[in-house]
């Protein structure tokens, strides 16, 4: 549910046989309920009204869910790439991270899958992993991972697809990897 840029999110609880809701994005808590889905929207829409008239009362800003801006910590090297893609697409870093995120998500929607988080790069320990990338790019996928970027592993790369079994160590894993060099 959404009213003048506020998202709710609605459960039913089974036992009371009722709706519940509480506006998300804001520190403080806003919340409704009702018996009827109906009654839900009005209920939503006076307790975001309430929460302004509140807000102004005290003569606060009232919060907004999202802003728009938000900070992503990401590795020195994956910044440099993503720079240099951005640059060489004649986007701005802002226009080309908001793009590739917006792809991304409609990849997700339309497979229809949970997004899949990769792991940390940093042991429990604080020491780097050797990490070991997919060897061919997700299809339509623009991002870090994006092909002309050059970052995905060449047949030359050492990655664990890329050994034979009569090579050294090709039944290893990269976990096992790992503990040797540690």
């Amino acid at each position: 549910m959404e009213y003048k840029g506020y998202t709710a999110r609605v459960e039913f609880d089974q036992d009371a046989r009722i709706l519940f809701g509480e506006v998300e994005g804001l520190r403080d808590v806003v919340t409704f309920e009702a018996t009827d889905v109906k009654d839900l929207e009005r209920e939503f829409r006076a307790s975001v009204d309430d929460y302004l008239a509140m807000s102004a009362e005290r003569g606060e800003e009232p919060e907004k869910p999202y802003s728009g801006k938000f900070v992503v910590r990401v590795d020195p090297v994956l910044h440099r790439e993503i720079t240099m893609a951005a640059a060489r697409s004649g986007k701005s870093l802002n226009a080309f991270t908001a793009e590739a995120l917006k792809r991304w998500l409609e990849q997700v929607r339309q497979t229809r899958l949970p997004p899949r988080v990769p792991a940390p790069n940093v042991s429990e320990a604080g020491a780097p992993l050797k990490v070991f990338p997919p060897a061919t790019p997700p299809t339509g996928v623009v991002a870090a991972g994006d092909p002309s970027l050059g970052l995905w592993p060449t047949a030359q790369q050492d990655t664990p697809g890329s050994r034979t079994p009569n090579t050294p160590g090709a039944s290893r894993t990269p976990q096992q990897e790992l503990s040797k060099v540690a």
